[in-house]
């Protein structure tokens, strides 16, 4: 499910393309470090901290990072996503749903999870 498959000795290759990819999709500056979180949007897994958290340091870090998240959930908490992605979109993506191939790519191309 993700572009580029890799093992232990291509590792840096191969997550390298899995990152192209991604950032092409999101219109994203693949030079920068990018941060994902695949999960519930619910209050128990601390999403309704990460739209908050992620604009305040974009604030104060402009263009330092991308991220993207992906899940559903909770109502409030998808809107907030959405309304972060407004303000921020040129460093935060949001897809609201299920979407198991995407997880696939961004486990495998993200910096951070």
């Amino acid at each position: 499910m993700i572009p580029a498959n890799y093992g232990i000795k291509d590792v840096t290759k191969g997550k390298k393309a899995n990152k192209l990819s991604i950032c092409e999709e999101y219109k994203f500056d693949p030079d920068l470090p990018l941060f994902v979180f695949i999960g519930r949007l619910v209050g128990d897994k601390g999403a309704d901290l990460i739209p908050d958290a992620v604009g305040r340091a974009l604030y104060e870090h402009p263009g330092a990072f991308n991220c993207l998240i992906l899940g559903s959930g909770d109502a409030h908490i998808e809107w907030l996503m959405q309304q972060a992605r407004h303000l921020n979109g040129e460093h935060f993506g949001v897809y609201i749903g299920y979407n198991e191939a995407l997880s696939h790519r961004l486990y495998a191309g993200a910096d951070f999870c």
